[in-house]
């Protein structure tokens, strides 16, 4: 949102654009976004969630700093009803995401389908230590239910995709992957393309 400060104020005198986390967590306001169409992970991923907020469109206050752990060099730790919405499953968050950030390091984890064009989207997981929420939280049976509720039921088309790094699906081969429904663990994370 490039005029967030027209509507709740600045975070501070010296950041008007959400380029990092110079305010000390509790300055009132917020920062503008920079208008590229990506919302990146950490600070302005953090932002994002604290303006939903600020609008009324989610529930909850966040405080859209990072949450002091080392992971992404310290920027983009995510703290599930601090500075990102909770998961109303077991301990799990909400983290932003994007094609460009490459978030693991590696293209190996994900679907190829899920990087062949630019988009946005957030994740559902359980934490990584000091980072945000892509681990496993859900069982495929689970993941695959979501999926098929409000998208397609394959983990790698349409706007609901998963990571296939875990198992939760059968083969990492985009078009005959399925969700390994006969699997009882938790092996899954959900991936919703935004944009």
């Amino acid at each position: 949102m490039t005029n967030a400060t027209s509507f709740w104020g600045k975070q501070n005198a010296g950041t008007e654009n959400c380029t990092g986390d110079a305010a000390a967590a509790g300055t009132p306001g917020t920062c503008n976004g920079n208008g590229n169409g990506v919302i990146s992970i950490g600070p302005e991923g953090h932002r994002a969630w604290q303006q939903l907020a600020f609008a009324g469109l989610i529930e909850g206050s966040y405080t859209g700093y990072n949450g002091g752990g080392t992971g992404c060099g310290g920027f983009c730790d995510s703290v599930a009803g601090v500075n990102s919405p909770k998961a109303r499953v077991g301990n799990g968050g909400y983290s932003f995401i994007n094609t460009l950030d490459d978030p693991i390091g590696t293209a190996a984890f994900v679907f190829a389908t899920q990087l062949n064009t630019t988009w946005t989207g957030f994740l559902v997981g359980s934490k990584r230590a000091d980072f945000y929420y892509l681990e496993p939280l859900l069982k495929p049976e689970e993941a695959w239910n979501v999926d098929t509720k409000i998208d397609d039921g394959r983990p790698q088309y349409g706007s609901i995709h998963t990571y296939r790094n875990s198992g939760c699906t059968t083969t990492d081969d985009p078009s005959t992957a399925i969700y390994a429904l006969s699997s009882s663990s938790i092996l899954c994370n959900l991936v919703y393309k935004v944009q």
